[in-house]
């Protein structure tokens, strides 16, 4: 980490940029201010001397008693990136902490049954590892992309470009000594002139932990099926976050209009089922194809677990359905003291 103040020269911080060095911006009285902005070097590639306050973005700083605050510590990883900047009472930045150093507390938190089908982003960006640096950045720019997929002429995956690596990159490319880059013209530029990290392929039924080791994979079955980062999984684990502590889960659906309204059902009919069932937990998951196979699972403390199951083309009215036939046994409760297990088709 180093700490450099607003009215510093960006020339003077481009070695430690280049070098993966974070650099940390704070005002004249040592304040946490922000990172440096990637996407904004290109718009100052031609000066050298402008204060690095024209290309920062803000950070949010926690302090070390807001470790053990998950929502704030995931809140954070979201919008820096792959680490936190601790800072004391005054904002003053005292040290960063990557993510790789806290993913042993994210891995207990993430269901075993999750895959990276579930979180992975169908949204994809193909480009030929011939394509030009600035047709890729064009492309990017217009579709807002922050990454695209690299393949060979075999259309085999080589790796994964990032939005901010191409403006590096561009910014670079015209500045004298860069022996991994062509001297030609920025508009002839390759993709394959740039220095491009291995590509990491997981298979759509890879347990969604496995992306905590890494910050960006493709997912991939003989075909490219999506593209994976770290990210993704820390916003899936923040949008459960609460109902994690409520003891309901849902697998299996990434629509995220239909999952926020989901968890809501399920929220509501929790809360009337636990006038009756001592600590309910609540478990949905999903499988999709060419409709939705649901299977509601309700466990508590004081009763034999319920289950429901059935297919539908809609998740919300297959979630209310369910939800009918896992109530209807329940009103049972009531007038039994006891109950054997049963599954509901």
């Amino acid at each position: 980490m180093r700490l450099v103040t607003v009215d510093t020269e960006l020339g003077k911080v481009m070695n430690d940029i280049v070098k993966e060095i974070e650099v940390i911006v704070v005002d004249r009285q040592g304040r946490l201010i922000g990172t440096i902005d990637r996407r904004a070097l290109n718009v100052y590639r031609n000066h050298k001397n402008v204060k690095v306050d024209r290309v920062t973005k803000t950070l949010t700083g926690i302090s070390e008693a807001d470790l053990e605050d998950l929502d704030k510590v995931l809140n954070a990883l979201i919008e820096n990136g792959d680490f936190l900047v601790i800072v004391d009472r005054d904002r003053i930045p005292k040290r960063i902490i990557r993510i790789e150093e806290l993913v042993q507390r994210f891995e207990v938190l993430i269901p075993k049954e999750l895959k990276i089908r579930d979180i992975m982003d169908t949204h994809l960006a193909v480009v030929r590892d011939k394509s030009s640096l600035e047709e890729v950045k064009f492309l990017m720019f217009r579709e807002n992309l922050e990454h695209v997929i690299v393949v060979d002429q075999k259309g085999t995956p080589i790796s994964v470009v990032t939005y901010d690596e191409v403006i590096l990159s561009d910014f670079l490319s015209d500045r004298p000594g860069r022996k991994d880059l062509e001297r030609d013209p920025v508009k002839n530029l390759r993709l394959k002139d740039m220095i491009i990290k291995d590509v990491i392929l997981l298979s759509p039924d890879t347990p969604a932990q496995e992306i905590l080791k890494t910050d960006i994979a493709v997912v991939y079955d003989r075909a490219i099926r999506g593209i994976v980062r770290r990210k993704d999984l820390l916003k899936y684990m923040l949008k459960n976050l609460r109902y994690i502590a409520s003891n309901i889960n849902i697998f299996g659906l990434s629509d995220s209009y239909s999952y926020g309204i989901v968890m809501n059902i399920l929220n509501e009919f929790k809360n009337k089922i636990q006038k009756i069932l001592r600590d309910p937990r609540i478990t949905l998951r999903f499988k999709h194809s060419k409709v939705y196979e649901a299977k509601l699972t309700i466990h508590s403390l004081d009763h034999p677990t319920v289950i429901a199951e059935d297919i539908g083309y809609d998740p919300i009215a297959l979630t209310k359905e369910l939800i009918d036939k896992i109530q209807n046994r329940i009103s049972k409760i009531k007038r039994s003291k006891r109950v054997d297990p049963v599954d509901i088709d």
